[in-house]
């Protein structure tokens, strides 16, 4: 997708570029992770390791230069295992749903959960300042959507939601006028 559904109008563009893949997928304590080149506009690829896995990432190493559009339930498998991805990975993920949200693919919910849960973890927070970076760059243009004006309210909670999880970590902070003040 483009971040720019316009732009994709009219394109006329039917180059195929082979565009390189590392995939690795979670079986309980155990990862495989897998290199693929993808030659054509799709691909089917069969997962290596046995049983269904728990998660798939399809950004290995977040050293890809492509967006990924998990599905729901592909996401929400990330999102549950987001203490196994690196830090790079967490914040491509988070990247990739944010600018699903600005292209108008995903609705703000999606990006939301992904950014909760990278701050409710407070360890994993705390060993990840780059992605918290990436989040309130995120957080301070939720506000800037255009959004119909019943959900500003919604987008103002989930905001502060966001903030009191990065601002507040492991604290016992829970002033509303201090957390408006750290925004």
């Amino acid at each position: 997708f483009l971040s720019d559904p316009a732009a994709a109008a009219g394109r006329g563009d039917d180059a195929i570029w082979p565009v390189p893949l590392v995939v690795r997928s979670g079986e309980g304590g155990r990862t495989v992770e897998q290199r693929i080149l993808l030659r054509g506009r799709s691909a089917e690829v069969s997962l290596e390791g046995e049983g269904e896995p728990a998660f798939v990432l399809a950004n290995a190493g977040a050293t890809g230069f492509y967006r990924v559009a998990y599905d729901a339930a592909g996401l929400a498998a990330l999102v549950e295992h987001l203490p196994r991805l690196a830090t790079a990975e967490r914040i491509t993920l988070l990247s990739d749903e944010w600018a699903l949200v600005r292209a108008g693919e995903r609705e703000i919910g999606a990006f939301t959960n992904v950014a909760k849960e990278g701050t409710r973890n407070y360890a994993m927070a705390m060993a990840d300042p780059a992605f918290w970076n990436v989040e309130a760059f995120a957080i301070g243009r939720l506000s800037r959507l255009p959004v119909h004006p019943d959900q500003r309210d919604l987008i103002r909670m989930i905001n502060l939601e966001l903030f009191h999880n990065a601002f507040f970590a492991g604290t016992s902070e829970r002033d509303p006028a201090a957390l408006m003040t750290a925004a």
